[in-house]
Parts: structure tokens; sequence; C-alpha cells
């Protein structure tokens, strides 16, 4: 098992479907160390940790242009007040396309980083 920290910034953006993202409503930041054997299995067990998906669709992530270690990805979920989130059902979806509900849009940055042990006996011998 190998050892990644795995840390993301969220942009909370409310959603028209006729008139697309206005104000943003809410960010944050989470961190997390996970075991996993590759980062492809880090990162899906990091996002069923933290987020609302249905299902963890790697087609739904894009690489970062500057750097290889970062990856974005957007998805809509429905506001349920004081307890959270939720992915909108397909009924819901259907009141967003005609203006009837308000829908908002998490747009999140991932920061993978594998942590691999120091040597430090050359540094700190007696």
């Amino acid at each position: 098992m190998n050892h990644y920290h795995i840390s993301s910034i969220t942009e909370v953006y409310e959603d028209s479907f006729t008139e697309g993202e206005s104000r943003m409503v809410n960010s944050y930041v989470l961190d997390q160390i996970i075991y996993a054997v590759t980062p492809f299995e880090a990162i899906k067990e990091y996002m069923k940790n933290n987020y609302v998906l249905r299902d963890f669709n790697p087609n739904n992530f894009a690489l970062d242009d500057y750097k290889d270690n970062v990856i974005h990805t957007s998805f809509l979920v429905e506001s349920l007040g004081e307890y959270g989130e939720s992915i909108p059902s397909q009924d819901t979806i259907e009141q967003w396309k005609q203006g009837n509900k308000v829908l908002y849009s998490n747009h999140t940055t991932l920061y993978v980083k594998e942590l691999v042990p120091v040597d430090l006996s050359f540094t700190f011998k007696p």
C-alpha cells in the first residue's frame, strides 16, 4: 500500500439551466491521507469519502494544463439545507431545466501527492 495525501478546493455556485452559474454560495478545503495501491484508487476513495457522487467516472475529471498531479471536476448537487447535499434525481433535474428548481454546481480541484519515507539516518547519527 502507498500513502497519498489528497487535498481539494471546492467552490459552489448557484446554477440555473437557462442562465448558467451565478453567485458563489460556498467554498471549502478538504484533505485526507489515503492508503491505496494506485493514485487512481486513492482518488476514487477520497471522492467517496468526501463528496456525494452516484458513481466514480474518470471521464468526469480533467488533468490540469500545468501540473500533472492536479485534476479538476464539476458536478451538480441539490441542497438539503442543514442536512448537506445530494445528487439530484432525474425528476429534480427536469424541474431545474424548466426553471422551477435551483441546483448548485460544485467545482473541485484535487491535488494528489504520494508520501514516501525519508531516510534520516545520515542526518541524525550519534
